[in-house]
């Protein structure tokens, strides 16, 4: 069996940690001979503080699906290229725009404070930020545009015209999500292993991983995700618990 969880708002709920009672759930899978996999739109650098040691060496698909890790070491990483990342940057600096930009492992950023994912940057220290003009083979690139929304569809106008870009806008984020065309959680997943997983996501970057799962856990309310999900744990007091106890469900039932 192999198993595939996102990790912000799926089994971690501060972005901080996993609860002992999922993680301990997660190790008797592993330690039954199952496969664990973690899916997220984290660095592998940032996702590497909620795993902990235990699962450090898991294949762990990130940036939304641009980077692999397997064994600690970068398995697969699919960059931007062409002239729609320097058009990007260019924007960015004119609009005075707040961007994040990540590479295999370092990173890169103007006005990070808008992000909403800064404060868990890089919390091990492990990596470097770097100017963007230093930054080699960039992965993903997260635009704020919270302060600009009256431009979101003149700029998603103009990157209609990059073919090289896959571009997502997150609502509830008010975020822009660029990664190499055609890349996505889901592609890298089923290039790696076809269509024979079981997954567990929450919300937009989750739909076509769902899409392609031999069953899919929905975690949540996220109501576009919902008719692709085969089963649905709302989140209340109790959800730490109610995962710990579907995971090892599945297990009983492999």
């Amino acid at each position: 069996m192999r198993l595939i969880f996102d990790l912000d708002g799926t089994i971690c709920f501060d972005g901080i940690t996993i609860a002992p009672c999922i993680r301990e759930a997660l190790l008797s899978v592993q330690d039954n001979g199952h496969e664990i996999i973690f899916a997220s739109a984290r660095s592998y650098r940032d996702c590497l503080p909620v795993i902990g040691e235990k699962f450090a060496h898991n294949y762990v698909v990130a940036l939304n699906g641009g980077l692999v890790y397997h064994q600690g070491q970068v398995k697969q990483a699919q960059t931007i290229q062409g002239a729609g990342y320097q058009f990007l940057i260019a924007h960015c600096h004119q609009y005075d725009t707040p961007y994040f930009v990540d590479n295999t492992f370092h990173y890169s950023y103007h006005r990070g404070d808008k992000m909403p994912f800064i404060s868990f940057v890089d919390a091990l220290n492990l990596a470097k930020r770097l100017p963007v003009e230093q930054l080699a083979n960039p992965i993903k690139m997260v635009l704020y545009l919270g302060n600009h929304l009256e431009m979101k569809n003149d700029l998603l106008a103009q990157l209609a015209a990059y073919s090289e870009l896959e571009v997502m806008y997150h609502e509830e984020e008010q975020c822009l999500y660029i990664n190499p065309q055609g890349v996505t959680k889901a592609s890298t997943i089923v290039d790696l292993f076809d269509e024979d997983y079981i997954c567990f996501g929450n919300d937009k970057n989750d739909i076509e991983m769902f899409q392609h799962a031999r069953y899919a856990i929905q975690i949540g309310d996220y109501v576009p995700l919902r008719p692709y999900a085969d089963e649905q744990l709302l989140i209340d007091d109790a959800i730490d618990e109610r995962i710990a106890r579907k995971i090892m469900a599945l297990l009983s039932v492999e």
